[in-house]
């Protein structure tokens, strides 16, 4: 990721209080970011979500893969 786009982030994970923020005492270029609880039970939340969806879609995206696999001049009629 870009550091714009990380820091970008990391702000709108902030305000959600899914994470946690500091910069370190040595050297204040480095940023330490750490989950919350909140963000732990999220990110759980997500998780389990997105395991469900890839269960039930992940036979088929694998079919699609080898198909492409097998035919890679192939083109999609999408």
């Amino acid at each position: 990721m870009k550091h714009h786009s990380t820091v970008e982030l990391v702000n709108r994970l902030e305000a959600l209080g899914a994470v946690s923020r500091w910069k370190d005492e040595a050297d204040r270029r480095k940023v330490t970011v750490q989950l919350t609880p909140s963000g732990s039970a999220l990110l759980r939340k997500l998780s389990l979500v997105h395991r469900d969806e890839l269960e039930t879609a992940g036979p088929e995206l694998i079919r699609s893969l080898q198909a492409v696999l097998k035919n890679p001049g192939a083109r999609s009629n999408r």
